[in-house]
């Protein structure tokens, strides 16, 4: 029998990862060693998308989809340097954003995925996926997904040349627009 999070580490693999793949991202294809963190990327014409899942520190059975978004350009002009590989990836990108298992929006900062069997924790992340994509694409808030700048706008100062998402140009899943 396996401890708890290799157990999750299992069932992620067979059913998160291979959605991730048939999306397009490049990164690795276990979750192997002791890592808190696994980072996945994929390049939409000047646009790298990044993924994270991200471990709890503790060592427990609990992850999140951390994601975001950037050009290479933008990653310069905010940094103020070249763009190094390492530097492809989710902490460097814009409008940060989880991935969570609960629609409750004042506890979304606070939940992972987790508790349950493997299976369908790693089931319900793969399921949900698509609210990501949906962001992305449209702009649009999924009923699962925290976006801090549009909670705490102020929090990050945007590139001036790209301007700053305003709320009302903000979609939500349940919206009629």
């Amino acid at each position: 029998m396996h401890a708890p999070r290799k157990q999750l580490k299992m069932a992620l693999e067979a059913h998160l990862l291979p959605v991730l793949f048939a999306a397009g991202f490049d990164g690795p294809r276990s979750f192997a060693g002791h890592s808190l963190t696994y980072d996945y990327r994929r390049l939409d014409g000047d646009t790298y998308r990044f993924l994270t899942v991200q471990f709890e520190k503790h060592g427990g059975p609990k992850f999140r989809l951390n994601f975001s978004a950037a050009t290479p350009a933008s990653i310069e002009q905010r940094f103020r340097t070249s763009v190094a590989d390492d530097m492809l990836r989710e902490p460097f990108g814009e409008m940060r954003g989880s991935l969570h298992p609960t629609r409750v929006p004042y506890f979304k900062l606070f939940t992972w995925f987790g508790g349950g069997s493997a299976d369908h924790v790693a089931k319900r992340s793969a399921n949900l996926y698509p609210e990501i994509e949906r962001w992305w694409r449209e702009r649009i808030v999924g009923a699962h997904l925290w976006i801090p700048e549009r909670v705490f706008p102020n929090s990050r100062r945007p590139n001036k040349s790209q301007g700053r998402v305003k709320s009302a140009d903000l979609k939500f899943g349940n919206d009629p627009k």
